[in-house]
């Protein structure tokens, strides 16, 4: 889904992390943080690279899980 939560001037009002924001999450990080997409993929390539049998891995902040989902599909000891 696409966020268009602040796409009219007169829309802007304090933030709030609400459902509607939920719903658009991964479209606003990923338009607002430079390289994001692309450091989700490194990390799923670094697992998958250099991974070992019997690891914990720790996503810090995991907003949406995507980091967490990266590292599931990619380790190749589950």
């Amino acid at each position: 889904m696409r966020d268009q939560i602040f796409t009219k001037e007169n829309d802007l009002v304090n933030f709030t992390f609400d459902k509607s924001v939920v719903n658009v999450f991964d479209d606003m990080v990923r338009r607002s943080v430079p390289g994001y997409q692309s450091m989700i993929e490194m990390i799923g390539l670094m697992v998958k690279t250099y991974g070992q049998n019997n690891t914990n891995y720790y996503d810090l902040g995991a907003s949406t899980g995507a980091v967490s989902l990266a590292l599931s599909i990619n380790n190749p000891h589950q």
